[in-house]
């Protein structure tokens, strides 16, 4: 290879010489000059006579003078060989090539060497060889080719042993695993807390497992209260708990739940709740009053539901009461959540979809027992309700619970001026 470079060397030298010598001694001088002149003023291609390198056409060129400045000149042509030009990877030096010479078999494969991550490419010449990706030393790692591919891992300093080991910790089952750096660590499995549970080792198997934490609701088996109107028993639980559970609905045989005497039952009694006051006032001002006329005992509002029907026998809004205790004679008063705050004291409940227009149907369910009805369901072209309050006439003791019947407002209730708020809750 020296000898070959050696020869286009001087073979350029001799050509460049006989291009310079041409035409007279005067000629000569004023060639001199001139050149003199544009060396001065080249914007040289090349900066050191005598390199050499491929170009794109894979003609071997040379930095040389023509016309009085440094370029690459054309020097051997590959092509005419069927060759191509490609750089020496001992010396750099570019030849006339037919093959290449690959360090490496497949593209993008790594390894390690020296503690550096190296990665098979295309080189320079489009052959495959080793290059530096990473020096592992520079970020105090290591390069670890143990695994399925190479690459920098930090030391470890495992946080576990064995991988599959497991244990509890703060009520979560962790297992050991091996990260992507290599290092052991532990990783939780699962969080017993999800389903309200705590973990325990296990004392047959030695094994973490989730168990219920057993905090008991009740005290004795067989202990009987009411909810509401369901009766509900002590029981023992699949979590090995005492807790309640509901084990009869006295609404379903139209009955209430009574545990005034040693045990709770469904006991027959009329449980009479009706609506006596509406309020369909300016802006937000909206309020309903519902009145619990007869209650067996106690009764948790909870039980019951405010029905609002915009169109359709469909209701676009159902709002449950809040759960408050309440006795025979006792109110509950619902409005709507922008209501002027010289009427808010006088509501127990505010909801922002306790909304009404005058012509919207109003229900009253308890128990799953339709307790009352305030205009007809799917009947909105009557207007009845517009800015005004109405009451229940004392005369009436009981409420409508035939949501489909024709309403007429006057046969049971006493119109007062919009925005009348005072009785309301009395």
């Amino acid at each position: 290879m020296q000898k070959g470079l050696l020869s286009i060397f001087i073979s350029t030298i001799i050509s460049l010489s006989l291009l310079n010598c041409a035409g007279s001694n005067s000629s000569n001088n004023t060639n001199n000059t001139n050149n003199t002149t544009n060396t001065n003023n080249c914007s040289n291609p090349c900066s050191t006579s005598g390199n050499a390198r491929c170009s794109e056409d894979n003609i071997i060129q040379v930095c040389g003078l023509k016309d009085g400045c440094l370029q690459w000149v054309d020097n051997t042509d590959c092509t005419l060989s069927e060759d191509l030009c490609r750089y020496n990877s001992e010396t750099g030096d570019p030849e006339c090539a037919s093959t290449c010479s690959n360090n490496c078999e497949t593209n993008g494969e790594a390894r390690c060497s020296e503690n550096k991550l190296e990665i098979c490419e295309p080189d320079q010449n489009q052959c495959l060889n080793w290059s530096v990706s990473e020096n592992c030393s520079d970020a105090n790692q290591i390069c670890d080719d143990s695994g399925t591919e190479p690459q920098c891992l930090a030391e470890c300093n495992h946080g576990c042993n064995t991988s599959g080991e497991t244990r509890c910790n703060n009520d979560a089952i962790e297992i050991c695993q091996e990260d992507q750096q290599g290092c052991f660590d532990w990783e939780i499995q699962q969080d017993c807390t999800t389903n309200e549970q705590i973990c325990l080792i296990n004392q047959e198997t030695s094994d973490p497992e989730c168990v219920y934490d057993c905090s008991d609701n009740c005290s004795q088996t067989g202990d009987t209260k009411c909810q509401g109107n369901i009766v509900q028993t002590c029981e023992l639980q699949t979590n090995n708990c005492l807790d309640w559970s509901d084990t009869q609905n006295c609404s379903t045989n139209s009955q209430i739940c009574d545990d005034t005497g040693t045990e709770a039952q469904c006991e027959s009694g009329d449980l009479n709740i009706y609506i006596t006051e509406y309020m369909e006032g300016s802006s937000y001002n909206k309020a309903i009053e519902i009145f619990f006329a007869a209650v067996p005992g106690t009764y948790d509002t909870s039980n019951c539901s405010i029905l609002i029907y915009n169109s359709g026998t469909t209701p676009n809004y159902t709002i449950p009461l809040l759960a408050y205790t309440v006795s025979t004679g006792d109110f509950h008063v619902i409005c709507h959540d922008d209501i002027a705050l010289n009427m808010a004291p006088s509501c127990n409940q505010l909801s922002s979809t306790l909304s009404f227009n005058g012509n919207d149907t109003i229900e009253l369910v308890c128990d799953s027992t339709t307790r009352d009805v305030i205009g007809q369901i799917g009947n909105y072209t009557d207007i009845w309700g517009v800015d005004v309050t109405l009451r229940r006439k004392s005369t009436v003791i009981s409420g409508d619970t035939n949501g489909l019947d024709t309403f007429d407002p006057t046969i049971e209730w006493d119109e007062f001026p919009a925005d009348s708020f005072t009785d309301l809750g009395q």
